[in-house]
């Protein structure tokens, strides 16, 4: 995926953009189910591959067919968010190098969100 991305990249600032914007649709964890360190793992490669670069990217994840653990893991790797598309800041933020020895369940995520929601 990486490689991917630099490859846009390029071709868009080659083709005269000024950056990269991509969306990518989370659901394939349904098809090829990984566990919570590669998730956290790959957002952290995400988060690295824009940082610094004239681009910007996001992850959707469903709450309606993804396991609220596995989208609670995504949520906490991103300092900035969007929830019900609003830009938040992610005060839920924790570095991919932190484990977590909790695991989150539905009610958990939910009051998470509800907590983004009312704050800016």
């Amino acid at each position: 995926m990486l490689r991917f991305l630099n490859e846009a990249m390029e071709t868009a600032l080659t083709d005269g953009f000024t950056g990269l914007r991509t969306c990518g649709d989370m659901s394939w964890l349904l098809k090829d189910p990984v566990g919570a360190d590669q998730v956290v793992e790959y957002e952290a490669l995400l988060n690295q591959f824009f940082h610094g670069v004239l681009g910007a990217g996001m992850c959707q994840y469903d709450l309606r067919r993804l396991p609220p653990a596995l989208i609670d893991l995504a949520l906490a790797t991103h300092t900035p968010v969007v929830v019900d598309g609003q830009h938040k800041l992610n005060r839920f933020y924790r570095s991919p190098s932190m484990s977590t020895t909790s695991t989150p369940n539905a009610a958990d995520l939910n009051r998470k969100l509800r907590e983004l929601r009312q704050h800016s």
